[in-house]
């Protein structure tokens, strides 16, 4: 089964009064996206019974295609970059989780901790490269800092971030019940870190997406040092600090190794909750301007009936709707609807 792509667009993405639709508020940020995608493309594991049964090699991991029966060799991974939708849901839950608990920059700080990788110049460099190590010290530097601000309560979205020299460095959104004290970057290094260089911001600025920043802050790997995009890689030119950069699109996900937990998040952190039903019972006069939307269209090339159609749609209530163009896309869409229906033989008349 191999998907092939056979349309994309980001503009007049329409949605059917009958599209059933996964809708979520997070906070400033809504989300409304298709869950059911238009076609049946199913695939099961096989068990280690049934990889006998139809004499498979036991030490390989199997799946059938239940259209029409053919079984394949599941890939394994070398990396996280080789499961593409896993690490796409991954940033996206992250995303989320941001957007809904960052409610206020005021009570957030955006943490960034490195590893001292030698002790004086003459030293040879040595990458910390221990996943485990690093959310252990996390959890020891957050433990030093509620003990030390005992009357902050104190939550934190955490993650982790690989190096190209395979180095791990890990960022955290910091999240006070009311305004963040000042920490100094002297106490954060030496009494609360203790294990390298540290960095500790405001949240927020100029910035209403918060989670669409950091998610890309995290995934986008610049372009500097030698370093060459691949075939399908994107190129693309961002300002930081009043100086355009180059980043390679997703660039960094490639040097994280397979099944790793990108971020970790604390108890009290709150989880998006996901509303589900037809497209006509929501309400989203109150959500915003639409700011992102997309439509992708795939099909199996073994099988180029059964279509996939995935659609996404951004809303932010920090920016205002434009009158001409909310104008425009409901004209358009109650011209969609009609064509749509009178397509499935629906040919009563409805309102715009």
């Amino acid at each position: 089964m191999k998907l092939k792509l056979l349309d994309r667009r980001k503009e007049d993405v329409f949605f059917e009064h009958d599209d059933w639709v996964g809708v979520k508020k997070l906070g400033n940020i809504t989300v409304c996206r298709k869950k059911r995608f238009g076609g049946s493309i199913k695939v099961k594991m096989l068990s280690r019974d049934e990889v006998s049964v139809y004499d498979l090699d036991p030490n390989k991991k199997w799946y059938m295609h239940l259209g029409d029966g053919d079984i394949n060799e599941c890939n394994v991974m070398e990396t996280r970059k080789d499961n593409y939708d896993s690490i796409r849901e991954s940033i996206g839950r992250l995303r989320d989780y941001i957007n809904l608990n960052v409610r206020d920059p005021k009570k957030c700080r955006w943490f960034t901790a490195t590893y001292r990788q030698r002790e004086t110049m003459d030293e040879e460099a040595t990458p910390m490269r221990d996943a485990k190590r690093l959310y252990l010290d996390f959890k020891h530097f957050i433990a030093r800092l509620r003990e030390a601000y005992f009357d902050f309560h104190i939550e934190y979205i955490a993650v982790a971030e690989p190096q190209g020299s395979g180095s791990w460095h890990m960022h955290a959104i910091l999240i006070f019940d009311k305004d963040a004290p000042y920490i100094s970057k002297r106490d954060l290094r030496e009494i609360y870190w203790r294990k390298g260089f540290v960095d500790i911001n405001a949240v927020g600025g100029n910035c209403d997406n918060i989670g669409a920043y950091f998610s890309a802050y995290l995934t986008d790997l610049e372009l500097k040092d030698g370093a060459e995009p691949g075939e399908d890689e994107e190129v693309m030119e961002k300002t930081v600090k009043a100086q355009k950069k180059k980043y390679i699109k997703g660039g960094r996900l490639h040097f994280y190794p397979p099944k790793f937990n990108l971020y970790r998040i604390s108890n009290g952190i709150e989880a998006p909750d996901e509303i589900e039903g037809h497209y006509s019972t929501f309400d989203f006069s109150d959500c915003g301007a639409v700011t992102y939307e997309e439509e992708i269209v795939m099909c199996d090339e073994d099988n180029p009936r059964s279509v996939l159609i995935y659609k996404y749609r951004y809303y932010n209530k920090l920016r205002e709707p434009d009158p001409e163009e909310e104008a425009r896309r409901s004209k358009e869409e109650s011209i969609r609807r009609r064509i749509y229906r009178f397509a499935r033989g629906q040919t009563e008349k409805i309102s715009a």
